[in-house]
């Protein structure tokens, strides 16, 4: 980008903080939280996973309904003494009357393995709004940090002004103004890369919304809006029923219903079926050439030896999700608890940085005073200003540090857009 295109932007920036234009579009986190649910195509993936896995349990329904098959045939015979012509129509109805368990043990595993793709779809939904409002606020803070960069300009620029006109008046060294300069330059130069941040935290922004990368926004909120503390006893609560524990206990579910399906070789299958069967030939007429038949059929296999350790590994795999369970209930504990303590030690220093601020702007109107006054040196007003706009850009950075660790003990519990209570 050439320094005429930096300008620019400089100057949209700031007419867009101080008077968003016409033209530039507002955008809520609701809003881009809802843009990346429309376009964010891992998320997309995830939906048409459970379409499909809603398919197969709808499949998962056809054992317990009949089957009907029919079946039509014409042949040609050829002999040494003849050629003649015959042909076959079926019809045929089956059904199955008792199979041991195996289609209701494969119909509820169906069942739970849905329940399995809709919570891997709820940790997108978590992850999605997790990932969308740090890129939000992280946008918002750079936005933020551009405005105190300019800011800080003008702190510079004063600060050079009265040591040229106190140097005019023979009052101080040229010394003095080339050190107000090189602060001076340092101010302009920390302009150009804190615009460059925030254009690439708006590039992030609109890819994760599907829109053009260099799109401009008027973000609307402030970072001061979302670092009150959520509700602990609601996250406490959604831990509960975070996706991944849901999956562990549908995990123990899936194993019962294995075991249960291994079991199902111990028993009978006994079906039911119907039929018609229409037979005709040019040479001769069968003894039926139209008949129809009923019937029920049983097959029960007495000895097979890999179905008795089947329902002995099905066995073992049901203590196996009981145990991954356990696992998983820890994992959330543990990392409630990291969040939690992420989110205090940012609070707190976000308390010091306020009191920082305070002491700094004391300081630099002190050394600002002492200056014009004659008490001091330009060392000491150049180091107050700095660490002035040191403390306002830390201040900054210490709000969006506080806003990510809640969004991260959020994510942590397993709250969804819907869940989060603003």
């Amino acid at each position: 980008m050439t320094l005429r295109q930096k300008k620019r932007f400089s100057l949209f920036f700031l007419l867009s903080v101080c008077h968003p234009a016409s033209h530039a579009s507002g955008l809520s986190l609701d809003e881009a939280v809802t843009n990346a649910r429309n376009s964010l195509p891992i998320y997309q993936a995830s939906q048409q996973k459970v379409a499909a896995t809603e398919a197969l349990y709808t499949a998962s329904l056809s054992p317990y309904l009949p089957t009907i098959d029919g079946s039509a045939s014409e042949n040609q015979h050829h002999s040494s003494a003849e050629t003649y012509n015959s042909k076959n129509y079926k019809v045929a109805v089956s059904y199955t009357v008792f199979d041991g368990g195996k289609r209701l043990a494969n119909r509820k595993i169906a069942g739970s393995n849905l329940t399995v793709d809709q919570q891997e779809t709820r940790k997108s939904e978590i992850e999605l709004v997790s990932t969308v409002t740090t890129a939000f606020y992280s946008a918002i803070a750079q936005r933020d940090i551009v405005k105190q960069r300019n800011l800080q300009f003008q702190f510079a620029e004063k600060d050079h002004n009265i040591a040229k006109g106190r140097h005019k008046l023979g009052y101080v060294k040229l010394s003095d103004v080339l050190q107000a300069s090189v602060r001076l330059e340092q101010a302009r130069f920390n302009i150009i890369e804190a615009e460059g941040d925030y254009r690439k935290a708006l590039s992030e922004l609109n890819s994760l919304m599907g829109l053009p990368l260099q799109d401009i926004h008027d973000l609307t909120g402030s970072m001061n809006d979302a670092i009150s503390p959520p509700d602990e006893s609601q996250i406490n609560e959604a831990a509960k029923n975070r996706p991944e524990i849901i999956q562990a206990r549908t995990a123990i579910d899936i194993s019962k219903d294995t075991k249960l399906l291994a079991k199902s070789a111990f028993y009978p299958v006994v079906s039911a079926s119907a039929a018609h069967d229409k037979n005709d030939s040019e040479l001769y007429q069968t003894s039926y050439p139209e008949e129809q038949i009923i019937g029920f059929s049983a097959n029960w296999n007495f000895f097979e030896w890999g179905k008795y350790y089947k329902v002995v590994a099905a066995r073992h795999e049901v203590s196996a999700a009981e145990l991954r369970l356990q696992e998983a209930q820890r994992k959330v504990l543990l990392d409630l608890s990291k969040a939690k303590d992420d989110f205090i030690t940012s609070s707190d220093m976000l308390k010091v940085a306020d009191q920082q601020i305070v002491h700094a702007e004391h300081n630099y109107n002190q050394a600002l005073g002492e200056y014009k006054a004659g008490k001091g040196d330009i060392l000491s007003l150049v180091q107050a200003e700095s660490l002035l706009a040191d403390a306002k850009g830390q201040l900054i950075t210490a709000k969006l540090d506080v806003i990510l660790s809640k969004v991260q003990w959020e994510k942590v519990a397993g709250l969804s857009a819907s869940d989060i209570t603003q």
